[in-house]
């Protein structure tokens, strides 16, 4: 199936992403390493808009405001005064492709998106530690979950969601990432999480 999935998306843009879902961490305890060497916290506009002049950590003053219009929030890792890893989070809609938005349909769930980590610090689980951060500062009655989506083909993180005993499979999408628009399928189960919009390439 990896192979297959892979080929598809390479050769015919077709997408093929497992849903998943959790349970958000009531509590999360920073491994001690970090926690000595790292300040986490959520990023005012002011310091997005900051860490947006340096462009290799994948940010602009556009996307940016777009976000925050939105209600999306940042959790990042912050060292010596500088941004060095961070997450983004949304409970209405975020851009997944070119020409197509992820939108959140569960009440009570959030999805975590536009991850960065800097070179130097991959390996340290950071990622990892910014969502359980945010779950334990944000989880409550009215927010109990989290999902997101993996490509089939991406066997690591298949594993990842195999092994974790609190990760559950909701169901499959597919994407067709067409040269004008996107069209795309979910299978039931997923459909109560997540549904997509797509736009037209402006090309």
């Amino acid at each position: 199936m990896a192979r297959v999935s892979r080929a598809l998306e390479r050769y015919l843009r077709i997408h093929l992403w497992a849903i998943s879902t959790r349970p958000m961490y009531r509590d999360y305890d920073v491994p001690l390493e970090l926690a000595e060497a790292f300040e986490f916290k959520l990023l005012t506009i002011d310091e997005l808009r900051s860490a947006a002049i340096e462009r290799h950590r994948g940010l602009d003053a556009e996307f940016i405001q777009d976000a925050r219009t939105r209600g999306d929030t940042c959790f990042a890792a912050i060292q010596n005064g500088s941004v060095v890893a961070y997450n983004w989070h949304s409970r209405t809609k975020a851009p997944v492709l070119e020409n197509l938005w992820l939108q959140v349909e569960h009440p009570q769930a959030y999805y975590s998106y536009k991850s960065w980590v800097s070179p130097g610090l991959r390996g340290l689980r950071m990622s990892e530690t910014l969502r359980g951060l945010y779950d334990a500062k944000f989880s409550s009655d009215e927010l109990t979950s989290a999902f997101g989506y993996v490509s089939l083909h991406n066997l690591a993180s298949m594993a990842s969601l195999e092994r974790n005993p609190e990760q559950k499979r909701c169901g499959y999408a597919v994407i067709l990432n067409g040269k004008r628009k996107a069209r795309t399928w979910c299978t039931s189960k997923a459909r109560a999480w997540v549904s997509f919009e797509s736009t037209e390439h402006s090309g």
